[in-house]
């Protein structure tokens, strides 16, 4: 009881304070407009810019990271990972839309500039997630040991083969992609945020099916690559003209991974994976039994 309480008032943390506080790192950041909120790698003004709005985000995101990993300290891995993401979550929501970003300034360059957003917070993550791994050892009964979401019994099992590991990742990034694809119908903020949770959450339950013994950091940084390969996806084969693009864009008709910020796939991942992959191994465990 006392765990749960525990493991619950850390959550609330995340969502009321933690991840409040986060965001307030982004307020000052606008698009060209002065008034839209924007991706901080594409914002203006004296706290914005390349490096410094995009070292804002990077602490916002340590600091959701960071109080996961305090989590993770006092309860499991899985519980780190959760609210850091919910934590991340607020981070998100202060990143702008799509629709928006490409109303400013509809130029396919733009995807250029998230891909490289994409591609720094997946590394912080990775990283974030790494630590928060290590931080999550317990020493109770069957629950699971540092940076996994199984307990002890399923890792002592005969090792899962390469070849198994390589279809759960590809497994992992197809479920990401069409996670989002079915969930982002729109770049209202909260379906861009519910389609990254859906996309990780469908990508945990797949890929902890087919290899049980998965590190969290490694689910994590495979799914944090779609941060970074779908904005350079889009990149390639939206409309180089700024008229089609933006017809495009305000008809909905964009494909649903091209309208989730970087942001809304990392919140996404931290969020969706541990519930997912601790699904997957329940699934698997009960099947084989």
């Amino acid at each position: 009881m006392a765990e749960a309480i525990l493991r619950w008032s850390l959550l609330s943390l995340a969502v009321l304070i933690v991840g409040p506080a986060a965001l307030m790192l982004l307020s000052p950041l606008t698009a060209s407009d002065g008034v839209t909120a924007t991706s901080p790698i594409l914002s203006i003004g004296p706290s914005g810019g390349m490096v410094l709005g995009l070292g804002r985000e990077v602490l916002a995101l340590v600091m959701a990271l960071g109080f996961g990993y305090c989590t993770a300290k006092f309860t499991s891995t899985r519980w780190g990972l959760l609210t850091a993401g919910a934590a991340a979550a607020w981070v998100a929501h202060g990143c702008g839309r799509m629709d928006e970003v490409l109303r400013i300034d509809p130029v396919r360059g733009q995807y250029w500039m998230l891909a490289v957003e994409g591609a720094v917070l997946g590394a912080v993550t990775v990283g974030g997630a790494w630590l928060i791994a290590k931080a999550g050892e317990q020493n109770h009964l069957n629950t699971p040991p540092p940076g996994h979401f199984v307990p002890e019994h399923v890792l002592r099992e005969p090792a899962d083969s390469p070849a198994k590991l390589g279809v759960s990742t590809v497994c992992c990034l197809i479920c990401g992609v069409a996670g989002a694809w079915l969930v982002a119908v729109s770049t209202l903020k909260g379906q861009t945020l519910a389609a990254g949770a859906f996309g990780a959450l469908v990508a945990g339950i797949v890929s902890a099916m087919l290899h049980k013994q998965a590190s969290a950091p490694w689910l994590v940084a495979m799914f944090a690559c779609l941060a970074a390969a779908c904005p350079m996806v889009a990149a390639l084969l939206l409309p180089a003209q700024s008229v089609p693009l933006l017809t495009l864009s305000n008809s909905g008709e964009l494909a649903g991974p091209f309208k989730l910020m970087p942001m809304d796939w990392i919140a996404g991942a931290l969020i969706g994976l541990p519930t997912g992959a601790k699904w997957g191994v329940g699934l698997a465990t009960a099947e084989k039994a």
